[in-house]
C-alpha cells in the first residue's frame, strides 16, 4: 500500500454516526406508548449495551437491564445480522494505516466483556431484542445509563425520558471527554 492510499484488503470496521445512514441500516423507532390493557412496564430501568466492531459498523452484542430495585431483568447476547462478521485482527493487520491499539480483540473484549466463546450462544438479533425490550419498557419508563445516547443509538431507540450519568457528572476537562463509570 502506498502512503496516502486507503486500504483495499478485506472488510473494514467503520462507525456510522449520520442518523440517516443508521436509520437506513436499521430503522429508529420510539418505545411503545403506554398500554393500560397489557402488563405494566418498568417505571425506571438502567440499561447498558456492549458493542463490538463488525463489518456492519459498531453493533450491539449484549444488552443488560436492571429495574428500579436493582434486580437484573435482562442480560442477553445479541447475534449479528446475516452477512455481518465480527472483525478479525488479521484483517486489520493487512491495513498499515489502522491503529491496532484501538482494536485489542475481535469482540472489543477489553471493554465489552464479550468473547467469541460466549457470543456463539447468541440467538436473538436486533429486532428480537427490541421486541423483548418493548415488553419491559415503554414511553413512560425512565431510562438510566452512562453514555446512554450510544446505547439508544445502537438499539435504534428514540426516547425522551433519560438520565445519563455521563452528562450528570461531566469530565473536568469538559466535552468531548467523559468520566468513566469507575470514577463515579
Amino acid at each position: 500500500m502506498e502512503d496516502g492510499e486507503g486500504c483495499s484488503h478485506g472488510p473494514h470496521v467503520f462507525s456510522e454516526s449520520v442518523p440517516e445512514a443508521l436509520h437506513a441500516r436499521h430503522a429508529f423507532s420510539f418505545l411503545p406508548a403506554v398500554d393500560h390493557t397489557s402488563p405494566p412496564k418498568l417505571d425506571v430501568a438502567a440499561i447498558d449495551c456492549e458493542m463490538i466492531y463488525t463489518t456492519g459498523g459498531l453493533r450491539v452484542a449484549r444488552v443488560s437491564v436492571i429495574d428500579g430495585c436493582g434486580k437484573e431483568v435482562l442480560d442477553q447476547l445479541i447475534r449479528m445480522d446475516d452477512g455481518v462478521q465480527v472483525m478479525c485482527i488479521d484483517h486489520l493487520n493487512s491495513c498499515a494505516l489502522v491503529n491496532l491499539e484501538v482494536f485489542t480483540s475481535d469482540y472489543n473484549t477489553r471493554f465489552s466483556g464479550v468473547t467469541a466463546d460466549n457470543h456463539t450462544a447468541a440467538t436473538t438479533d436486533l429486532a428480537g431484542i427490541r421486541a423483548v425490550l418493548n415488553t419491559l419498557i415503554d414511553s413512560n419508563t425512565i431510562l438510566i445509563g452512562h453514555g446512554l445516547e450510544n446505547d439508544l443509538k445502537t438499539l435504534r431507540i428514540i426516547h425522551g425520558r433519560c438520565i445519563d450519568t455521563a452528562l450528570l457528572f461531566p469530565h473536568k476537562a469538559g466535552k468531548p471527554y467523559r468520566r468513566s463509570l469507575k470514577e463515579l
